[in-house]
């Protein structure tokens, strides 16, 4: 009698962000051209480029921001398009221009933002206390209207309620234009949370310095479609000096 072969399969990692053929174009202008890409649990996929090649209009696509033309977007297997409200209940986002109602206090913007998101009082307080100490902001200065608030202060509130519903995505449009440098390691350092947390990161950004902090891989868009994808898990010394040729290379391509 012939014994069994026991193989065993390799466990296929369930992507939480699944983005296939995404086509986005205004008139005959097409600014997304059937873009496809994943973000693993614990990847942060950063999109970098030159202005004007559909960064921003992707991540508006993906969070239904924008009406794509074409293409399926998947969050947790949630298709965007059959089940919108569930897919956005799982999602975080923080455009590059954050709108913040300055006249309530940090503390009453958090909790609108966290009842937006049907969270119950219990989780909301354990996830808004953590997030007091993550982003260093005492109480006292959360129940200060945000009107009254320094620059660095609102960007902190605004990166805090995004995330106040612990969301499987994270999605960020320029997140450091304008950040001082405590901020900034603020946020390098959530996102390295996210990342130890399996969930995932999708960010778009001009810094390469930036790319270089928090990324898993950095996917280099023009004209609307992926030039190239970089691994920056590797321990290529070099990759960050091909990054930048291979970006002022097709920027310099472009205006000749």
């Amino acid at each position: 009698m012939e014994e069994e072969k026991n193989e065993k399969n390799p466990i296929e990692i369930e992507p939480i962000l699944q983005v296939e053929k995404l086509v986005k174009s205004y008139g005959k202008r097409v600014v997304v051209n059937e873009l496809s890409f994943m973000v693993n649990p614990g990847e942060c996929y950063c999109l970098f480029g030159k202005n004007g090649i559909g960064k921003s209009t992707t991540l508006d696509c993906i969070v239904g921001l924008k009406t794509k033309n074409d293409g399926i977007v998947k969050l947790d297997g949630l298709d965007l398009d059959k089940d919108p409200i569930n897919f956005k209940l799982n999602l975080g986002y923080v455009p590059s221009e954050p709108i913040l109602y300055e006249m309530m206090t940090g503390e009453e913007y958090l909790k609108f933002i966290g009842s937006s998101y049907q969270m119950i009082d219990e989780v909301f307080h354990r996830n808004y206390q953590a997030l007091l100490i993550k982003f260093d902001m005492p109480e006292s200065d959360m129940k200060r209207r945000i009107s009254e608030y320094s620059h660095g202060m609102k960007q902190k509130v605004a990166l805090m309620a995004s995330i106040i519903h612990n969301p499987d995505l994270w999605v960020l449009d320029e997140p450091t234009v304008g950040l001082d440098i405590m901020v900034y390691k603020t946020l390098v350092d959530v996102i390295n949370d996210f990342k130890r947390a399996k969930k995932g990161i999708l960010i778009v950004s001009h810094s390469i310095d930036f790319i270089f902090d928090v990324a898993t891989k950095a996917c280099l868009l023009n004209n609307g479609v992926i030039q190239t994808t970089f691994d920056l898990t590797s321990r290529n010394p070099y990759l960050k000096t091909d990054m930048r040729n291979l970006f002022f290379s097709i920027y310099k391509g472009d205006k000749k």
